[in-house]
């Protein structure tokens, strides 16, 4: 014998709990009669909620920890440009950078080169160029890239840095130039040569800082202080 299920679903246990069951049919006989069965309950006891408050509290964290991830990895992969070096009173501070590729030498050997600048390039003017679209030369020399990007006065004639990193076995990393234009319209190197590049590459970024070490006397007359870190994706714009 059994008795038909009541319309949430539920059936009465023998010690009168009430519990679901997915057979809306049939139920297996129990001691308590019918007419004992509650007429109505609270919408709030028949709730997904109420039964299974685990699956709201997973769904609600999936989401969270979605939203996390493509948080941080925009955070993660967003170029950075932030620091100074200064020289005899002389500071130029950067903002922006870009990172290439600029040469390829007959064995393969690929030579990126890094700008940091004190003012934002423009990056659209750089894209549309024509020159900068051909195949890469066998040196640095050959490049139009370094000239495109010199040209823009409004980012780089409070400043800019010119480093060069030479993979392969070599792996070596250099600065190139420290320059601004003076206020009497001359270029004019901060350079003191006691600068060094601590580089990093992961896959396609480049992070690294421009560091500088204190000299004895008298090679520390012509000393620069420097603090700056930079984090770039490896491309040209476009």
């Amino acid at each position: 014998m059994a008795l038909p299920a009541n319309r949430a679903g539920l059936a009465r246990a023998d010690d009168g709990r009430l519990l679901p069951c997915r057979d809306h049919s049939t139920l297996p006989v129990v001691a308590a009669p019918v007419a004992a069965w509650p007429v109505s309950m609270p919408t709030s006891v028949f709730t997904r909620k109420r039964l299974h408050p685990q699956v709201s509290r997973r769904g609600t964290m999936r989401a969270v920890l979605i939203s996390l991830v493509f948080l941080l990895a925009g955070t993660a992969h967003a170029d950075s440009v932030k620091g100074w070096c200064e020289r005899d009173g002389k500071r130029l501070d950067f903002s922006d950078g870009i990172a290439f590729k600029d040469a390829r030498d007959e064995s393969g050997v690929v030579t990126t080169t890094i700008y940091l600048t004190a003012k934002p390039l423009d990056r659209s003017a750089l894209a549309k160029s024509a020159q900068a679209r051909g195949e890469l030369g066998t040196n640095t020399f050959v490049s139009p890239r370094g000239d495109l990007i010199e040209a823009q006065h409004a980012a780089v004639d409070a400043g800019w840095i010119e480093l060069a990193h030479v993979g392969g076995d070599l792996d070596m990393a250099t600065i190139v130039n420290i320059m601004y234009l003076a206020a009497d319209g001359s270029l004019t190197g901060l350079d003191g040569g006691n600068g060094r590049i601590e580089l990093t590459a992961k896959g396609e970024r480049f992070t690294g800082k421009l560091v500088t070490e204190a000299r004895d006397a008298p090679l520390n007359e012509t000393d620069m202080r420097c603090d700056l870190a930079f984090d770039l994706a490896v491309g040209w714009p476009g």
